[in-house]
């Protein structure tokens, strides 16, 4: 049963009609390009890399993971499109809700745009949410 589920491929081109993929409309395909510049590869010293996201506060930009990509790490890196390493700290680090709050060392992310949180009290219902 769980193949017959598409699942949004965001290596591949939504144009390829014979992948499983829901059908993507013009505002899809925005979303996602705004919102993919601020996804990032967490690579530490341990065995698996994770994913991160950029998210800008008022103290500065963060990269926001699981905990378990960090934990127990002595060195975090954003492995970023452009292919360069940006080394990374732990800032907070949450195991029980598996969340960890990461920070540059140094420098930014060139071709990077942290994202921006919506108010879950400003939706409805029958809002539609993407995950990426």
């Amino acid at each position: 049963m769980a193949n017959d589920i598409p699942v949004l491929k965001p290596e591949l081109s939504m144009a390829l009609p014979s992948e499983a993929q829901p059908a993507a409309d013009a505002a899809t395909r925005k979303l996602y390009e705004e919102a993919n510049s601020a996804v990032l590869k967490i690579v530490t010293d341990k065995a698996r890399p994770g994913s991160g996201f950029l998210l800008e506060d008022e103290s500065g930009t963060k990269i926001i993971t699981s905990a378990r990509n960090v934990v127990g790490s002595q060195e975090q890196f954003a492995l970023a499109s452009d292919g360069k390493r940006y080394r990374l700290e732990i800032e907070k680090l949450n195991e029980l809700a598996d969340i960890a709050v990461l920070k540059l060392k140094q420098g930014q992310i060139p071709d990077s745009k942290a994202l921006k949180l919506g108010n879950t009290d400003e939706l409805d219902q029958d809002s539609a949410v993407w995950t990426i």
